[in-house]
């Protein structure tokens, strides 16, 4: 069975565990419908063997997948931005449950540019997605901007927020009664919003001060929990605000101290009735950041703080509650803004890592929004410039339930390759074997070959003709000892190197 829309419903498995389920903007009905048959079944193994995969989505230039959702039919919904399209434009990408593209559409307002930062499923099937788009022309004046597409990602109707002037949304949800709840940013303060179901305006609140709101989420009495982050002159804090169904605000709390420049990422409501928050923690300029999550009871009071990963550039963007009562979390880790990495984490209920994984390659590789998936292992989405066809590309990892993922596509994209490509090998680093892939958009002699430091030929993985397509192949390092290694694809004219290292 599935968890209703409205209202909480608590299930007891033969053990005596109990949870109560709640529908949140990241849990599909299809979710909620397995959560609650696994803990009646007394088991928190999936019923299925996991799908993992890893895939990216766009064109040549630059594309950024900002939000995620695991979709009724157990495939996913990205939105995000692209420039690959005509132009700068808001993007929706529609995937199946192993990553296959479905369907993509870039979005403009007429001939403006515009972008997305969040999606949601809507109860008839379809999608809505919110973000910016300029507002007055040749200006880069911006302003909040709300699509509501079909199944199919056709527009059924868009809505400008003229009071957003010199703002944008950074987050929505539908709400229970067919409407939709937004925050975001409008002349440097936070926002909240709440519309109809045709996205007209209901109210708006303005927090009063500068700030931004990055997450929103409807709660079990109707109301509204809202997290951003605000600043008095250089001091950033968190900024965690409790709202009733009008908009009126109930309670406000802020975290942070002296010189502790945080920005937030999401909240949200657990199954206790209190709230995961997740963000970042820094210790004053120059002192670098860390992953940071807060977990408060039902009235926004801290019940306990984590911080993970030593101080460098750590950011924890998105946060959701497990099958099995910890949490999940994703973001960016990297030693500075020029290096950096996506991170997934696993934690237990007191917010204790359990594992963590990286993600990534040479380039700039974010995790930006962290799903559970119906079968039990998880999703995130972002953007990636260590592989795929652009600058950066729209990518989306699904993992097993630890993290893991076993069945590597490297990132290869559906259809016949536009061009020669030599992508990141994966697990990098690694102990004692990798995955290197490359495409070919032609037949030619392929030579793959692997060097060490001082320019010595290792091995060589392949050297023959090739037809056009993707390709992968596994490189064993068992006899050879621990440091950096070179791998080189030589295609024809085409050549290209990248480096990866090797752990023992």
């Amino acid at each position: 069975f599935a968890v209703p829309m409205s209202g909480r419903t608590a299930v007891r498995s033969a053990t005596g565990q109990s949870f109560v389920g709640l529908m949140q903007h990241t849990m599909s009905i299809v979710e909620s419908g397995f959560l609650a048959d696994t803990l009646l079944r007394g088991t928190s193994s999936p019923p299925l063997p996991i799908i993992t995969f890893r895939q990216t989505y766009g064109g040549n230039a630059v594309d950024v997948g900002s939000s995620l959702q695991q979709t009724s039919d157990r495939g996913f919904i990205i939105a995000g931005l692209s420039y690959s399209f005509s132009g700068l434009g808001a993007y929706l990408v529609k995937t199946a449950e192993n990553g296959t593209l479905e369907w993509q559409r870039s979005f403009h307002r007429g001939t403006l540019p515009a972008g997305f930062q969040a999606v949601t499923s809507t109860t008839d099937g379809g999608y809505a997605a919110a973000g910016w788009t300029e507002y007055v022309p040749s200006t880069g004046i911006i302003a909040s901007y709300l699509i509501k597409t079909n199944a199919s990602g056709d527009t059924l109707w868009t809505r400008v927020y003229p009071f957003t002037v010199h703002g944008l949304a950074s987050a929505l949800q539908q709400t229970t009664d067919g409407g939709f709840i937004m925050t975001g940013e409008v002349n440097s303060q936070l926002y909240v919003m709440k519309t109809n179901t045709n996205g007209d305006t209901t109210w708006v609140r303005i927090f009063p001060g500068n700030g931004h709101g990055t997450s929103v989420q409807q709660t079990s009495d109707g109301g509204f929990i809202v997290l951003g982050w605000g600043q008095d002159s250089f001091i950033r804090y968190l900024k965690f605000v409790k709202l009733d169904s009008t908009g009126t605000t109930q309670w406000q709390k802020t975290f942070g101290e002296t010189n502790n420049f945080s920005y937030s990422g999401a909240v949200r409501q657990t199954i206790d009735g209190g709230y995961i928050i997740s963000g970042d923690y820094a210790a004053g300029v120059g002192g670098g950041s860390q992953a940071y999550m807060i977990k408060t009871n039902a009235v926004g009071d801290t019940t306990w703080t984590r911080k993970y990963f030593p101080p460098g550039y750590h950011h924890g963007a998105s946060v959701s509650q497990t099958f099995d009562g910890g949490y999940i979390v994703a973001g960016v880790a990297g030693p500075n803004v020029n290096v950096q990495d996506a991170f997934l984490m696993k934690t237990n209920e007191n917010g204790d890592s359990v594992w963590a994984k990286t993600f990534g390659g040479g380039g700039q590789d974010r995790a930006l929004s962290v799903v559970q998936t119906s079968d039990g292992g998880y999703a995130f989405s972002g953007e990636t410039n260590s592989s795929g066809a652009g600058l950066a590309d729209v990518w989306l990892v699904k993992g097993d339930a630890s993290g893991f993922v076993t069945n590597v596509r490297d990132d290869q994209r559906a259809g016949i390759p536009t061009g020669f490509e030599l992508m990141q090998n994966y697990p990098n680093p690694f102990n004692p074997s990798t995955t290197i892939a490359y495409s070919l958009k032609n037949a030619v002699h392929v030579r793959l070959t692997i060097f060490n430091l001082l320019g010595q030929e290792v091995t060589t993985l392949v050297n023959e003709v090739q037809s056009l397509g993707y390709y992968k192949k596994v490189f064993d390092a068992g006899s050879v000892a621990t440091g950096v290694y070179f791998y080189q694809l030589k295609a024809g004219d085409f050549v290209e190197v990248k480096k990866m290292l090797l752990l023992k």
